[in-house]
């Protein structure tokens, strides 16, 4: 964990390929951090099939939602959102095209992806479970006990859930 004077920012995903567990995803980390807008970045992957996001549930009462509603339009979807939760309802925001960015060209031009680890073993988006940019916990090899490392140049990466496992 990091300490309460970094300006940290810790954030959870589920590890779909299309959506999150991506180069664009990662770089994008890599930029707000090399930016200084964090001083440490931590993106957590969660299990597939053993996690449970907050936002599921109100992801269920939309499709519950959807499955009484015809939706043909994006002005569709915006009243099954809407009406979707009577007790607390969700507020929905209609975007235009030119509020959508892509990062992808920027990104891909500003950073490389490599291939291999630091021991050369090859790095696969899907076997990551958890990335950290800027400051990073690791085993002294002296005392066994977890120390905060700082890595500006790195990107650390852990391919296990198993907390032991720095």
């Amino acid at each position: 964990m990091f300490c309460s004077f970094f300006r940290s920012l810790i954030s959870y995903s589920d590890g779909c390929s299309e959506q999150n567990n991506n180069r664009t995803f990662l770089f994008y980390y890599i930029d707000i951090f090399k930016r200084g807008m964090f001083e440490a970045i931590a993106h957590k992957f969660m299990a597939r099939e053993h996690s449970y996001l907050e936002n599921e549930s109100d992801l269920a009462l939309i499709e519950k939602r959807k499955k009484s509603s015809m939706v043909l339009l994006p002005e569709d979807w915006a009243k099954v959102i809407e009406g979707a939760n009577l007790r607390n309802p969700f507020k929905v925001t209609k975007m235009r095209q030119e509020d959508f960015k892509s990062w992808k060209t920027h990104l891909d031009h500003k950073y490389c992806l490599q291939k291999k680890d630091t021991n050369g073993n090859p790095v696969r988006f899907q076997q990551i479970h958890r990335f950290n940019v800027g400051w990073g916990s690791e085993l002294d090899p002296k005392t066994g006990q977890s120390v905060l490392t700082y890595h500006p140049e790195h990107v650390w990466i852990k391919t296990s859930h198993d907390p032991s496992q720095p």
